[in-house]
């Protein structure tokens, strides 16, 4: 195993949140939960999907913020490291590495997949 420092890019110092998922369904659950809480939220989420098709899964409600989302997604691992700085979070490392960015296509199947095994509605 070899331990890497990965730069996230956010040229416009935004917030984001960085998590750790490979479910197909944790995208639609990330949309969903910032726009329950602020419907006016502008963000982009990304994640790399570990099994089946190893896509980026992404959605956002600003398109900007979805690119940088994407990008980072499919460029990023994160392992903790202390430094004299302080001290970041160790990742996990699980299943496949991405093959792509999912296609308008592959959303639609992603969404009709979700609702037809009942995880959404």
């Amino acid at each position: 195993m070899e331990l890497k420092t990965i730069t996230i890019e956010n040229p416009n110092e935004l917030n984001f949140i960085l998590g750790h998922s490979h479910f197909i369904k944790t995208v639609e659950d990330i949309y969903e939960a910032v726009v329950c809480t602020v419907p006016d939220a502008k963000f982009g989420v990304a994640f790399c999907e570990a099994s089946m098709e190893c896509l980026v899964r992404y959605s956002g409600t600003d398109e900007e913020m979805i690119e940088l989302a994407k990008k980072n997604a499919f460029e990023l691992s994160v392992i903790i490291a202390q430094t004299e700085q302080g001290r970041g979070i160790l990742g996990i490392i699980d299943g496949f590495s991405s093959k792509g960015i999912e296609t308008t296509e592959d959303i639609e199947k992603r969404k009709g997949f979700l609702r037809m095994i009942g995880y959404k509605q």
